[in-house]
């Protein structure tokens, strides 16, 4: 979850500073998002050269009609019908009367099988091996730390917490069997509701579409406190679920669409939350201002509050909100810009290549000045209630 979530949280967690966890984060998006992806890209790119889908054209050419292993039915250009028998080569194509000879064409059974064809085609047997233990690895470590994760925020987080606290921790182990139980079926229940894999991102889009807006302001607005971020993730999980047995019974939008509504139905949610549900407690407040010291006009009420505890209110590093706006930008800039350089150079496009690399530098050079000014200044001392957005 690159965008800020408990991954990322626990390697910025572990900087000595906030100027270091920065710069982490920053690299860790460059390589997340410009550099690891084209090994992925390249594979798809090379499966489509080596194995070209079977498309209807004018001139000829021929489209799968329902393909699958072993035999598939295929139409020509011409509306005919045909029956292909799969080999080693891709489809041995027969045409209806016999008398044709038999023409071989290379092809994919689906585009979401090529990774796995390209590894079973060029690999030796040794390799293949290597590579199917490491996917069932990485597919089993992935899936148990969620139902983990799960059970863990449930039993800790709301369980213990709220439901029964002074149970023995054999009570609370048990209770975690039951709700990973919980949690796979639920897994299950939604994996027969999806269709393609497709739907299964959309779903995970749509969710983090509706809670990413919660997850930024919450460190600009003191009322967006834990029951705005839980009204939000729930609010969000439905409307995505509807719009998913929506689909499975022929009522479609867009993605572009879903994701507007999910994200206005989702902050309508949490917004009405922030005023009429529960407020976090004061004395909490106050003393989160005094650690963390974040900025802006959406903390005022708290640090009205909070610099008379402290004696002197402290400007701190970092708090500049156009600075930090345009840092921003510029960082957006270098991490795309980085992403579309290394494409261009591996397609040869070196124009291009040079373009967005000076782009990316120049825009790289900007962030860098631009976090350096911020957190290099010393904190400057600020009369109670005269802070910023006082």
């Amino acid at each position: 979850e690159p965008g800020g979530g408990g991954y990322v949280a626990q390697r910025m967690f572990s900087a000595k500073d906030e100027k270091n966890s920065l710069l982490a984060t920053l690299w860790f998006n460059v390589a997340h998002y410009g550099l690891r992806p084209w090994p992925w890209i390249l594979t798809a790119l090379v499966a489509v050269v080596i194995f070209p889908r079977l498309t209807e054209k004018p001139g000829g050419g021929y489209e799968i009609l329902n393909p699958k292993p072993g035999l598939a039915l295929v139409r020509d250009a011409g509306d005919h019908k045909i029956l292909a028998e799969e080999s080693a080569e891709g489809y041995k194509i027969f045409r209806q009367d016999g008398n044709a000879a038999p023409k071989f064409i290379r092809t994919m059974v689906s585009p979401r099988e090529s990774y796995v064809v390209l590894m079973m085609t060029f690999l030796p047997s040794g390799l293949v091996g290597l590579m199917i233990a490491a996917m069932a690895a990485a597919f089993m470590s992935t899936i148990s730390t969620h139902i983990n994760w799960g059970g863990s925020y449930v039993v800790k987080d709301f369980y213990q917490r709220f439901v029964k606290p002074d149970a023995p921790e054999k009570h609370y182990i048990h209770v975690s069997w039951v709700v990973s139980c919980f949690v796979v079926g639920c897994g299950v229940m939604v994996g027969a509701i999806m269709k393609t894999q497709t739907s299964g991102w959309e779903l995970l889009l749509n969710i983090g579409a509706g809670t990413g807006l919660v997850l930024i302001l919450r460190w600009f607005w003191w009322r967006v406190n834990a029951w705005c971020e839980v009204v939000a993730m729930l609010s969000s999980f439905l409307i995505s679920i509807a719009f998913l047995v929506l689909a499975k019974n022929g009522v479609h939008f867009s993605t572009h669409a879903a994701l507007l509504m999910t994200i206005a139905f989702t902050t309508v949610c949490w917004v009405v939350t922030a005023y009429v549900g529960p407020e976090t407690d004061r004395a909490v407040l106050i003393a989160f201002y005094q650690k963390v010291r974040p900025f802006g006009p959406g903390w005022t009420a708290v640090r009205q509050e909070a610099t008379p505890v402290d004696g002197w209110g402290a400007k701190t590093a970092g708090e500049h909100i156009p600075l930090a706006l345009l840092g921003w930008v510029c960082g957006c800039t270098m991490i795309w810009s980085s992403l579309f350089t290394v494409g261009n150079f591996l397609y040869g496009r070196t124009v291009y290549a040079v373009s967005l690399l000076f782009v990316c530098l120049v825009s790289g050079g900007v962030l860098i000045s631009i976090i350096n000014k911020l957190w290099s200044a010393p904190s400057e001392a600020i009369a109670p209630g005269n802070g910023p957005g006082a």
